[in-house]
């Protein structure tokens, strides 16, 4: 369901998808690996900024907030986004491989 809803909004927005990574198109390819590797980073970033965050909070002695926890969930949320939004780019069955 979540590869349908990624792959729904990246047909809408005219992205790639279902790019074959032997494809003969080597930019495409090429291109699209920068991409889909600077999306992950990026979002991974954000997601160990937030982690850190709850780690120095418990270090502190301080309890984590709703609002903590909350922020922490948006960032792991936009991970799985980013990463389901490779596999799909590349027609890569996640969830099958998830599972």
């Amino acid at each position: 369901m979540r590869d349908t809803r990624v792959r729904n909004f990246m047909e809408a927005t005219l992205q790639t998808v279902d790019l074959n990574l032997t494809s003969i198109d080597v930019v495409a390819v090429d291109e699209t690996l920068a991409l889909e590797g600077i999306l992950i980073a990026e979002e991974c970033k954000e997601f160990l900024d937030e982690l850190v965050d709850l780690r120095q909070t418990l270090r502190d002695g301080h309890e984590i907030t709703e609002e903590a926890i909350g922020k922490f969930l948006k960032e792991l949320a936009d991970l799985q986004y980013v990463i389901c939004h490779c596999a799909v780019a590349f027609g890569l069955p996640f969830n099958t491989a998830f599972n």
